[in-house]
């Protein structure tokens, strides 16, 4: 269940810590108790964090510039993992703070850059660091009790498909009741009664109503009403009962989402988990539109892709973030985003995906060289190196293949006594680059061909 014991030496089993999953704003954590506190004393958890910063510096061209963001700080910060959420989060600033402020406040500095710290700044990003491959890389969810408060999260497989009643905001514990209501078109009445004999089974208790339905629960319901079931953990492909009709969700913290579409059911019921390296593939043409096409971005979201200048991108994603709605974030760098994709789910009564654009400074300087050159590459935000060397490329492999005819034909052809270049065979030639196209440079002249 919610609840770690420990045996003592005479045998007797006593209580070290539960998980609260209204706790932390319904995010849930861990409740110690004293022999729990003592118990975990030496166990500490590591977090990244990203700082508050500012970034001033001068351009290329001369011109100064100021903006701010955040700061990816490299080394993990360890915390007791017997604290508070707000604890460890207070921790976690004062020991970043005093770092930095050590040093006048300087995080960084480059030849034409300095990172500054912004001590009354907002933002924070502290994520818990979960690599441990004991105990955290394969987190157990099936005895999690789920029915903490929701959030649209864009980085979930099919959010689009998953169902309304999964972004409701109650106070009670029914979330799972609602949505497997909704699924299979039933009264939560039933589904209720059914949820009641599949506790029994299981646990021999009737407490769901107080603490919530675990995923394990969930599976034997399924296989109580003769269904399938996938749970996902994430992306990740938990555990699958075979059958038909299914029920499929994902638990994110201590909330479980839902699958309505039954074409998204089945993909998620045939995922299966493995270990495997990703091999790079050829980089396709991008759908992404070009710059000129985007509008300024104003919230609330809406679908269609949009701009805000580079420095605004971390305030727009706390933005989402404050709303509950939680945007896939693709970085240039390790220090800053190039875009927030947020895809609409039912809960938002929209269809499609909001892309916010990190617009660079120079951005018109930019789309007028591509204009001014001619050589039809869209511009889609990129910054000046990627987008030289994008043009270079291009410039280098689109060249118009030219085809020799009359006198250029017998120039090439006599220069070879009339006979093949390779073999020496006399019949019907063929003219072809002595340098492969794709690598030469120049002039498609005479010289440059030869018969085959």
């Amino acid at each position: 269940g919610n609840a770690e014991r420990i045996k003592l030496r005479g045998g007797r089993e006593k209580l070290v810590r539960s998980w609260d999953a209204t706790a932390d704003d319904g995010r849930g954590e861990y409740r110690y108790t004293a022999l729990g506190k003592r118990f975990f004393s030496r166990e500490r958890q590591e977090y990244i964090v990203r700082v508050p910063a500012s970034f001033t510096g001068t351009r290329a061209n001369g011109t100064a510039y100021h903006r701010e963001g955040l700061w990816p700080e490299h080394e993990p910060v360890k915390v007791r993992v017997t604290w508070t959420t707000a604890q460890k989060d207070a921790y976690i600033r004062m020991v970043l703070t005093n770092k930095y402020t050590a040093n006048g406040g300087i995080i960084a500095e480059y030849s034409q850059e300095t990172v500054r710290l912004r001590p009354g700044g907002q933002g924070w990003h502290i994520v818990e660091l979960t690599t441990s491959p004991e105990n955290m890389a394969s987190p157990d969810v099936t005895e999690r009790p789920l029915g903490a408060r929701p959030a649209c999260i864009s980085a979930l497989p099919f959010p689009e498909a998953i169902v309304k009643s999964a972004f409701l905001d109650r106070d009670d514990k029914h979330c799972v009741i609602r949505q497997i209501a909704e699924v299979t078109r039933s009264d939560e009445a039933a589904v209720s009664d059914l949820m009641d004999e599949a506790e029994r089974t299981l646990y021999g208790t009737q407490a769901w109503r107080e603490e919530g339905c675990t995923s394990r629960m969930i599976i034997e319901y399924a296989r109580i009403s003769g269904r399938g079931a996938a749970l996902l953990h994430g992306e990740r492909s938990v555990e699958v009962l075979p059958g038909k009709y299914p029920l499929v969700w994902t638990v994110v913290g201590s909330h479980a989402y839902f699958y309505g579409c039954p074409k998204a059911r089945r993909q998620l019921m045939n995922r299966r988990h493995a270990d495997f390296q990703r091999i790079r593939r050829e980089c396709r043409e991008s759908t992404t539109p070009d710059a000129s096409e985007w509008v300024h971005f104003m919230y609330p979201p809406s679908p269609g892709h949009y701009w805000v200048d580079e420095g605004e991108i971390d305030g727009v994603r706390a933005r989402f973030l404050e709303d509950g709605r939680q945007p896939k974030v693709t970085l240039k760098d390790e220090m800053r985003t190039r875009s927030l994709c947020y895809r609409f789910t039912k809960a938002d009564g929209e269809q499609g995906a909001c892309v916010v654009h990190a617009m660079p400074p120079d951005a018109g300087a930019m789309m007028e060289w591509l204009r001014t050159l001619g050589c039809n590459l869209k511009y889609r935000g990129q910054g000046l190196p990627s987008l030289t060397y994008q043009v270079l490329v291009h410039l280098i492999r689109t060249k118009e293949r030219r085809y020799l005819e009359g006198e250029e034909r017998y120039e090439v052809m006599e220069r070879n006594g009339f006979a093949c270049a390779l073999c020496g065979g006399m019949g019907r030639f063929e003219m072809d680059h002595t340098v492969r196209l794709s690598q030469s440079h120049g002039e498609q002249t005479p010289d440059k061909f030869e018969n085959l």
